[in-house]
Protein backbone atom coordinates (compact mmCIF):
# COMPACT_ATOMS: atom_id res chain seq x y z
CA UNK A 1 0.00 0.00 0.00
CA UNK A 2 2.94 2.34 0.62
CA UNK A 3 3.95 2.08 -3.01
CA UNK A 4 0.44 2.87 -4.28
CA UNK A 5 0.18 5.97 -2.11
CA UNK A 6 3.60 7.15 -3.24
CA UNK A 7 2.74 6.50 -6.90
CA UNK A 8 -0.51 8.46 -6.60
CA UNK A 9 1.33 11.37 -4.93
CA UNK A 10 3.93 11.40 -7.71
CA UNK A 11 1.21 11.36 -10.40
CA UNK A 12 -0.61 14.22 -8.66
CA UNK A 13 2.58 16.28 -8.36
CA UNK A 14 3.48 15.74 -12.01
CA UNK A 15 -0.01 16.70 -13.19
CA UNK A 16 -0.05 19.83 -10.99
CA UNK A 17 3.42 20.91 -12.12
CA UNK A 18 2.57 20.24 -15.76
CA UNK A 19 -0.68 22.21 -15.43
CA UNK A 20 1.13 25.12 -13.79
CA UNK A 21 3.81 25.23 -16.48
CA UNK A 22 1.18 24.98 -19.20
CA UNK A 23 -0.67 27.96 -17.71
CA UNK A 24 2.51 30.02 -17.46
CA UNK A 25 3.61 29.24 -21.04
CA UNK A 26 0.13 30.08 -22.30
CA UNK A 27 0.46 33.58 -20.81
CA UNK A 28 -2.13 33.06 -18.11
CA UNK A 29 -1.38 33.92 -14.48
CA UNK A 30 -0.64 31.18 -11.97
CA UNK A 31 -3.65 28.93 -11.66
CA UNK A 32 -6.26 29.47 -9.00
CA UNK A 33 -7.81 27.02 -6.58
CA UNK A 34 -10.38 25.79 -9.14
CA UNK A 35 -7.66 24.83 -11.60
CA UNK A 36 -5.62 23.14 -8.87
CA UNK A 37 -8.67 21.12 -7.81
CA UNK A 38 -9.33 20.19 -11.45
CA UNK A 39 -5.74 18.99 -11.92
CA UNK A 40 -5.88 17.12 -8.60
CA UNK A 41 -9.07 15.39 -9.79
CA UNK A 42 -7.32 14.43 -13.03
CA UNK A 43 -4.41 13.00 -11.03
CA UNK A 44 -6.74 11.00 -8.80
CA UNK A 45 -8.59 9.74 -11.89
CA UNK A 46 -5.31 8.66 -13.48
CA UNK A 47 -4.38 6.87 -10.26
CA UNK A 48 -7.72 5.10 -10.14
CA UNK A 49 -7.35 3.96 -13.77
CA UNK A 50 -3.62 3.20 -13.82
CA UNK A 51 -3.47 1.56 -10.38
CA UNK A 52 -5.59 -1.48 -11.24
CA UNK A 53 -3.97 -1.80 -14.68
CA UNK A 54 -0.51 -1.85 -13.12
CA UNK A 55 -1.73 -4.31 -10.49
CA UNK A 56 -3.15 -6.67 -13.14
CA UNK A 57 -0.02 -6.48 -15.26
CA UNK A 58 2.25 -7.30 -12.33
CA UNK A 59 -0.16 -9.86 -10.83
CA UNK A 60 0.12 -11.90 -14.01
CA UNK A 61 3.84 -12.16 -13.25
CA UNK A 62 3.43 -13.07 -9.55
CA UNK A 63 6.10 -15.12 -7.82
CA UNK A 64 6.28 -16.83 -4.45
CA UNK A 65 8.66 -18.31 -1.94
CA UNK A 66 7.84 -21.81 -0.74
CA UNK A 67 9.61 -24.07 1.77
CA UNK A 68 10.94 -26.16 -1.16
CA UNK A 69 11.89 -23.47 -3.65
CA UNK A 70 11.02 -20.42 -5.72
CA UNK A 71 7.95 -20.29 -7.98
CA UNK A 72 7.24 -17.87 -10.77
CA UNK A 73 6.79 -17.42 -14.49
CA UNK A 74 9.28 -17.74 -17.26
CA UNK A 75 9.43 -14.76 -19.57
CA UNK A 76 6.18 -15.12 -21.55
CA UNK A 77 5.94 -18.71 -20.40
CA UNK A 78 4.24 -21.01 -17.91
CA UNK A 79 4.69 -21.02 -14.14
CA UNK A 80 7.62 -23.08 -12.97
CA UNK A 81 9.23 -24.16 -9.71
CA UNK A 82 12.96 -24.22 -8.99
CA UNK A 83 14.23 -26.06 -5.90
CA UNK A 84 16.50 -24.09 -3.54
CA UNK A 85 19.51 -26.33 -4.22
CA UNK A 86 19.00 -25.99 -7.98
CA UNK A 87 19.20 -22.16 -8.06
CA UNK A 88 22.68 -21.28 -9.28
CA UNK A 89 22.32 -17.69 -10.42
CA UNK A 90 20.12 -14.75 -9.45
CA UNK A 91 20.38 -11.05 -10.02
CA UNK A 92 18.51 -7.80 -10.40
CA UNK A 93 17.93 -6.01 -13.69
CA UNK A 94 15.42 -3.74 -15.42
CA UNK A 95 12.81 -5.30 -17.73
CA UNK A 96 10.79 -2.85 -19.83
CA UNK A 97 11.74 -0.13 -17.33
CA UNK A 98 10.50 -2.09 -14.30
CA UNK A 99 12.80 -3.54 -11.66
CA UNK A 100 12.99 -7.31 -11.94
CA UNK A 101 14.93 -10.33 -10.75
CA UNK A 102 16.10 -13.36 -12.72
CA UNK A 103 16.49 -16.75 -11.07
CA UNK A 104 18.29 -19.45 -13.05
CA UNK A 105 18.24 -23.22 -12.56
CA UNK A 106 21.48 -25.15 -12.73
CA UNK A 107 20.07 -28.45 -13.91
CA UNK A 108 17.75 -27.25 -16.66
CA UNK A 109 17.08 -24.31 -18.97
CA UNK A 110 14.49 -22.86 -16.57
CA UNK A 111 14.72 -19.21 -15.64
CA UNK A 112 12.15 -17.26 -13.65
CA UNK A 113 11.61 -13.56 -14.21
CA UNK A 114 10.18 -11.87 -11.10
CA UNK A 115 9.12 -8.22 -11.07
CA UNK A 116 10.15 -6.52 -7.83
CA UNK A 117 8.29 -3.23 -8.16
CA UNK A 118 6.81 -2.36 -4.76
CA UNK A 119 8.22 -5.45 -3.04
CA UNK A 120 9.08 -5.20 0.67
CA UNK A 121 12.72 -6.32 0.40
CA UNK A 122 13.35 -6.76 4.16
CA UNK A 123 10.26 -9.00 4.54
CA UNK A 124 11.29 -11.11 1.53
CA UNK A 125 14.83 -11.35 2.93
CA UNK A 126 13.46 -12.75 6.21
CA UNK A 127 11.46 -15.38 4.29
CA UNK A 128 14.49 -16.33 2.19
CA UNK A 129 16.75 -16.66 5.23
CA UNK A 130 14.13 -18.95 6.80
CA UNK A 131 13.64 -21.18 3.73
CA UNK A 132 16.82 -20.97 1.62
CA UNK A 133 19.42 -19.97 4.19
CA UNK A 134 21.45 -16.81 4.77
CA UNK A 135 24.16 -17.65 2.23
CA UNK A 136 21.88 -18.59 -0.66
CA UNK A 137 22.43 -16.66 -3.90
CA UNK A 138 18.80 -15.48 -3.94
CA UNK A 139 18.93 -14.36 -0.31
CA UNK A 140 21.92 -12.14 -1.15
CA UNK A 141 19.81 -10.35 -3.79
CA UNK A 142 17.33 -9.24 -1.13
CA UNK A 143 19.83 -8.24 1.56
CA UNK A 144 18.94 -4.84 3.03
CA UNK A 145 22.32 -3.49 1.88
CA UNK A 146 22.09 -5.02 -1.64
CA UNK A 147 21.89 -2.49 -4.48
Amino acid sequence: MKFTTRLLAIIAAVVLIFGSLLSLFDGRPFMGIEAMLRYAAIAVGLGIVLGPLLYLALRACAWSITPTGFEGRRYLGPRTHIEWADIVKAGQFSLHGLPALFVTSGSSEREIIAYTLGVDFPAVHVQLVRHAGPDHVLTRCFRPDAD
